[in-house]
């Protein structure tokens, strides 16, 4: 446990000691949830077949899911209960980042992180509802390329990790505005900064989404992509007005001192 200390100054062993124990009661939350997550999985899956067997009778096509081997059905169950178990473990991980760094932090500081914390989870949530949405475009997307007389034997690791890390990602990348514009509230990188890394973002992102992506297809990729990059410039949107109101309160603070009004 870290010992009280006003300024927040502690050795380097102290901080790599704090961040293992961490790290490790993250883990240890997630790992609790993920148990959880394994007895869901019967329902999750259901679900996530949903999208696929409404595509497939609206258009009038075959679609089955198969499971190549005899420990296919094992280890789809779980990586359904990891992923689940670190959705439903969220509250408990991020607030271990909060209380890592928040000793750290003045006061105005932790106002910010304790707002941006509580922002965290609704926004993975609405990252998720997005993905949801996007779900049935992506497996329309996959089905068009099978001629409608033909059957479409999907593989179903491939299928449910499709699913689940288009899930995991945009819930992920929603948490990009908090971060961008964490940073820029402190003041360590201003909106114009951002906006001109732009290029740079795009290159970024497109590889992210390329190793995030388990079907390596340029429709999934796009899919992953897009809203990611709309976030980015979202964020440098959301970090120009935040920049455009601190000048505003430095010149107003300047001028109150000019007039002597302020020492």
């Amino acid at each position: 446990m870290r010992q009280k200390n006003p300024d927040g100054r502690m050795p380097l062993f102290d901080h790599l000691k704090e961040a293992r124990q961490r790290i490790l009661k993250a883990v240890i939350g997630i790992a609790l949830a993920a148990v959880g997550g394994w007895y869901l999985y019967r329902p999750t899956i259901e679900i996530l077949s949903r999208p696929l067997k409404q595509v497939a009778a609206a258009e009038g096509r075959l679609a089955e899911l198969n499971f190549g081997t005899v420990i296919s059905g094992f280890d789809m169950q779980m990586r359904v209960a990891l992923y689940l178990g670190f959705f439903i473990a969220s509250p408990w991980w991020i607030y271990q980042i909060w209380a890592f760094i928040a000793p750290g932090l003045t006061k105005k500081e932790k106002r910010y992180t304790i707002g941006f914390a509580a922002a965290a989870v609704p926004l993975m949530a609405a990252g998720a509802a997005l993905a949801w949405w996007v779900l049935p475009q992506a497996v329309q997307i996959m089905l068009s390329f099978v001629p409608k007389e033909s059957a479409s034997l999907m593989d179903a690791k491939l299928y449910f990790t499709f699913c689940l890390r288009l899930i995991a990602v945009l819930a992920l990348s929603f948490l990009l505005p908090v971060i961008m514009v964490g940073i820029n509230m402190v003041g360590l990188i201003c909106g114009r900064t951002y906006l001109s890394w732009w290029r740079w973002a795009l290159v970024g992102i497109l590889i992210f989404a390329a190793l995030a992506s388990p079907l390596g297809d340029p429709w999934s990729l796009m899919l992953l992509a897009t809203p990611i990059y709309l976030l980015y410039l979202g964020s440098c949107v959301i970090a120009l007005f935040v920049d455009r109101r601190r000048k505003k309160k430095l010149a107003e603070r300047d001028a109150r001192i000019d007039a002597g009004l302020e020492i």
